[in-house]
């Protein structure tokens, strides 16, 4: 028989591997450019989280979101008043006097001060756009994770029936992203111009702050694997989406993000020289170049 007429087991062979290898590589451009899309869209979220940023600072003379600050102690927290269920838990919107509805600057001789975050919270300052600004619950969930935007309740609940995320579960829930620390010591504030960041460089938002002993032992001379445990988890590690100032969003491949080479997870980190003192995950920044973005992902998985 003439092998010329037909295909032989060696072309079926040699067929066959072009036909898996074709199919391995169309399934890996298609993830790639799953991952792509994700990464877009999660900056898409940064971007309206930073206008909504800006038209917050119009209506209150430059100052970005902030609740209640301690300068005596302004150590920062997040999630209050809640507790992990949720309590206390937000009045029914259609039946609760004006005094009784969730406000997070209510006065001390209000029945609803216990509403009121506590102290130096950077996510009830963050949760302050979802009241004035009308930005969704959505925009704070990046698609990379597995967390879901939050319906506050459900029923006839809206973001003006709580003054916070619903405590640390509820963070770890509905909220991807971290927010730069606005609570600076008061020794640091007086080198700010109110609690309002000029720095077009400055990282006022990121993918969520990871947490943990690795960002203070990375530098600039780190191995890029030792950079990749100090990346946000959203992504993997691959990186961060970083919200600046100027309201420009820029993926960035290590946590050394902010002005000067500065470390936008940590406060008072080394790589900026002219600092001195020690170095921390969790605190308020120390100059005006400095940022700390919180809350962080370690804190709400570790008890």
């Amino acid at each position: 028989m003439d092998a010329r007429k037909g295909f032989g087991l060696y072309d079926l062979l040699v067929a066959a591997c072009i036909f898996i290898l074709g199919s391995i590589g169309l399934l890996a451009f298609a993830a790639e450019t799953r991952e792509d899309s994700r990464r877009v869209r999660c900056g898409n979220n940064l971007r309206q989280i930073g206008l909504a940023m800006k038209l917050y600072a119009n209506e209150n003379r430059g100052a970005y979101p902030r609740t209640i600050w301690d300068k005596v102690d302004p150590t920062p927290i997040w999630g209050s008043p809640y507790d992990d269920e949720g309590n206390p838990a937000p009045p029914d919107p259609m039946r609760a006097a004006p005094d009784e509805r969730p406000n997070p600057f209510a006065l001390d001789d209000k029945p609803n001060t216990q509403y009121r975050p506590r102290p130096n919270d950077v996510t009830a300052a963050l949760y302050l756009l979802m009241r004035t600004q009308h930005i969704t619950s959505e925009a704070f969930v990046c698609p990379f994770t597995r967390q879901e935007r939050w319906d506050f309740g459900g029923g006839a609940h809206t973001a003006m029936s709580w003054t916070n995320w619903s405590g640390r579960q509820g963070i770890a829930s509905h909220l991807s992203y971290s927010y730069c620390n606005p609570y600076p010591s008061e020794s640091a504030s007086k080198l700010l111009k109110g609690s309002t960041v000029v720095a077009e460089t400055f990282a006022i938002a990121a993918d969520m702050n990871p947490g943990g002993h690795a960002l203070l032992e990375v530098t600039l001379q780190s191995k890029v694997e030792e950079k990749r445990r100090a990346n946000s988890l959203n992504h993997q590690g691959d990186g961060q989406n970083v919200l600046y100032a100027d309201a420009h969003v820029e993926f960035r491949p290590n946590p050394f993000a902010g002005p000067k080479g500065d470390n936008i997870y940590t406060f008072n980190g080394p790589e900026v020289a002219e600092r001195v003192g020690p170095a921390g995950v969790v605190g308020p920044i120390s100059d005006a170049d400095d940022t700390v973005l919180l809350p962080t992902a370690h804190s709400l998985t570790s008890r």
